[in-house]
């Protein structure tokens, strides 16, 4: 996966590669969720392959608060990754990432399971 695959310019932004807007409280900004870290060999990137993660993952939104944890998608799948603590989790009942943004937009986690991986 190279650059283009991970960020794109919104004006003069920087931002993740996405068309779905970031939910309220998350943010796209490529710095904010870290970007260069998620490319293949970064930092990210081996923390997820290490973990069992297959696919190249694309981070897609930061949150605001806490620590910054990070929605990304690999594969068909959504994931958090809490960058303080390493800790990946994986959405449980989300599949498209419209409808995951929709969730977080109107209430938050309330909606949304996570797991284990």
């Amino acid at each position: 996966m190279d650059n283009n695959d991970l960020m794109k310019y919104e004006g003069d932004r920087l931002v993740t590669n996405t068309d779905v807007d970031a939910p309220t409280g998350w943010t796209n900004d490529f710095e904010r969720v870290r970007g260069h870290e998620w490319q293949e060999n970064g930092k990210i990137a081996n923390i997820l392959g290490a973990a069992g993660i297959k696919g190249k993952a694309k981070p897609l939104f930061a949150f605001e608060q806490g620590n910054g944890e990070v929605l990304f998608q690999a594969r068909d799948s959504f994931y958090l990754y809490g960058p303080n603590n390493q800790l990946i989790l994986r959405i449980e009942n989300y599949s498209d990432l419209e409808s995951l943004a929709s969730a977080l937009d109107r209430t938050g986690f309330d909606d949304v399971e996570t797991g284990p991986l």
